[in-house]
């Protein structure tokens, strides 16, 4: 016979389902009504847990369910946000990476706490040190309507697109204490992994020899190989180069360390440089900044790293120069992008590009 415990359990699971049901036909219907109403991402764990920051959060050890991690939309268990304190403007940041043009914000509240937040703003960015709010008819900052209960689904339409990569979430009143999850929706391009051209359009200063069935040729330095490139020499003057081939407008880089084998190496940092012609080449700065951009690398064989570029670029050819590693010269890399079509409406990227 079903116990109480059993009972209450069956119940909680139907109660989820449905939920989560209702959430699938919402965005489904969302999809087929307007144009660019995609959700970017925090749902599906596209966004990663590196890209959501907020103003503070309810320690670990007091609330392990508040994590900043948790303010995915339809986090399992009810968990979500919650904000350090109790007190108007605790935001939640999320940075999408690649610009967007966002139509649509979606939230509900910590299901398991009986938390939600019934009021917002809503600030935005393109380098997440510049940043406008949300405004209303009166050009004044828009109050958004949050929640009515903690499980419950809001969808709140912009009046005009906005186009971002960082959006904050500042909540100014809520029910219990500040806790929420979201939802970005809109569209947005140049956000996807490019299709590494063949082969033979991967070069490198150096390689190790083949030997024992080791892969260490400037080919097995793709993101998808199994091995990776291995510089003959252990110095800072080795690189990798890729050729795209046609211009392409690059947003972000990833790289793995060797995946064959017992073969523990990995690039720990590098800096970029990048080319038209493969003649002339400049070394990716970030913004105005004199010093070279060092970017952070792997910690292990083959969990990827990525970077999205303040500054996106426009290039065909793509040198990554180690500076550091783990025992040897050795990677994987690949890139982020798309085509540069060279039409400036096509999206809003094109705010962004680096143009040398």
């Amino acid at each position: 016979m079903m116990n109480f415990f059993h009972l209450w359990l069956f119940i909680f699971n139907e109660w989820w389902m449905i939920l989560e049901l209702q959430s699938k036909f919402v965005l489904a219907s969302l999809g087929n009504e307007i144009p660019c109403s995609n959700p970017l991402g925090l749902m599906s764990g596209m966004i990663r847990d590196w890209q959501m920051s907020a103003s503070s959060n309810r320690s670990p050890t007091t609330d392990p369910n508040c994590q900043v991690k948790y303010g995915r939309l339809m986090e399992a268990s009810g968990k979500a946000w919650c904000a350090g304190r109790a007190v108007p403007y605790e935001w939640l940041q999320i940075d999408l990476g690649v610009a967007a043009k966002i139509t649509a914000l979606m939230t509900q509240g910590r299901c398991d706490g009986h938390q939600w937040v019934t009021s917002y703003h809503v600030s935005y960015s393109m380098d997440a040190f510049h940043w406008k709010y949300c405004s209303d008819a009166y050009n004044k900052r828009k109050l958004f309507n949050g929640n009515n209960d903690s499980h419950s689904m809001k969808i709140s339409y912009l009046d005009e697109a906005i186009v971002a990569r960082f959006i904050r979430f500042h909540v100014m009143e809520w029910r219990v204490h500040p806790s929420m999850r979201v939802e970005i929706v809109g569209c947005q391009e140049c956000n996807e992994l490019i299709s590494l051209p063949p082969r033979a359009k991967l070069t490198a200063s150096s390689w190790r020899p083949w030997k024992k069935q080791n892969t260490c040729s400037p080919q097995d330095g793709s993101f998808y190989s199994h091995g990776a490139w291995c510089a003959k020499s252990t110095n800072a003057n080795q690189w990798l180069q890729v050729d795209l081939g046609p211009p392409t407008l690059v947003t972000g880089l990833v790289t793995k360390g060797r995946g064959d084998g017992r073969h523990r190496h990995w690039v720990t940092s590098y800096t970029v440089t990048y080319s038209n012609d493969s003649l002339v080449w400049y070394y990716y700065r970030d913004g105005n900044q004199r010093e070279l951009k060092e970017f952070g690398g792997n910690m292990d064989q083959n969990t990827d790293r990525r970077h999205y570029l303040n500054q996106p670029f426009v290039a065909r050819y793509i040198r990554f120069q180690p500076i550091k590693w783990k025992k040897r010269v050795s990677m994987r890399i690949g890139v982020i992008g798309c085509p540069h079509t060279g039409n400036e409406d096509s999206q809003s990227v094109a705010l962004w590009v680096r143009r040398d």
